[in-house]
């Protein structure tokens, strides 16, 4: 719940926060969550927890690793299952040890995250007192399944944003005037360019008053009620309203 309502500008800060909830929730000191690209078989990394980096002295952590050169916390990715070891200071065949200064390692847990049977990122967690159990792996695995949800949403919604950007400049910079209206007849405007203020010899500040528009482009009060009906029955019936300009009577001194 705290997640789902947690206030994030970016994927990278909600995951920030996501992994102290998640290390939290699992009893324990540390953690990670790298995400993984299935293709390219690349783990990078998206964050580690605060007690990492206070006890981790490695002159120069990587950032992104290959999944050939991990030792048992590639398993994960390589057995496509989560991995528990809770006696990591015990031999096993898998580990192929960590550079000198490494967070020292007595518990360790690690669970995958897939989408659509790929696997998209790994979370781990680290030195709990006792051992971690079963029901941690379903916990974690489940806050982690949620979790990506909400990631999914979020990378959505940013790809709205940005292909919104991507539209508004190019309209921005359009040699004509645009202007994008709230479906009602105060034509109140969501959007406008410079050119189509310039046009009504007024500013998008001053155009975005309701009724604004209507004083702006038509002083003729009979005239502005004419179309005003055009446009309420444009936003009844769905329809396009289609007017000539040479239809439309003089309204403005010199105007042609």
């Amino acid at each position: 719940l705290r997640i789902s309502q947690h206030e994030a500008d970016t994927i990278q800060d909600l995951l920030d926060f996501v992994l102290n909830e998640a290390v939290a929730l699992m009893e324990s000191e540390i953690g990670y969550i790298y995400h993984y690209r299935e293709e390219e078989q690349l783990f990078i990394l998206n964050t580690w927890s605060k007690e990492v980096m206070n006890q981790c002295s490695v002159l120069e952590p990587q950032t992104i690793y290959e999944l050939d050169k991990t030792g048992i916390w590639g398993e994960v990715v390589r057995q496509r299952k989560p991995i528990v070891v809770n006696d990591f200071q015990a031999p096993n065949p898998l580990k192929k040890g960590y550079p000198e200064g490494h967070v020292d390692l007595r518990k360790y847990m690690s669970v995958p995250v897939f989408r659509e049977n790929q696997i998209v990122a790994v979370v781990g967690v680290a030195n709990k007192q006792t051992d971690y159990t079963q029901t941690d792996v379903w916990q974690l695995s489940l806050l982690m399944d949620s979790v990506w949800k909400i990631v999914d949403r979020k990378r959505a919604e940013e790809a709205v944003r940005k292909s919104e950007a991507y539209i508004r400049s190019i309209l921005d910079n359009l040699p004509i005037g645009v202007a994008v209206n709230s479906v009602d007849p105060t034509v109140t405007f969501s959007y406008m360019n410079d050119n189509f203020a310039k046009y009504y010899r007024t500013t998008k500040e001053a155009m975005a008053e309701p009724d604004a528009f209507w004083e702006a482009a038509y002083q003729d009060a009979d005239f502005r009620e004419v179309i005003k009906k055009r446009v309420r029955e444009g936003v009844a019936s769905g329809d396009p309203q289609r007017m000539r300009w040479e239809d439309v009577p003089i309204t403005r001194e010199g105007e042609e």
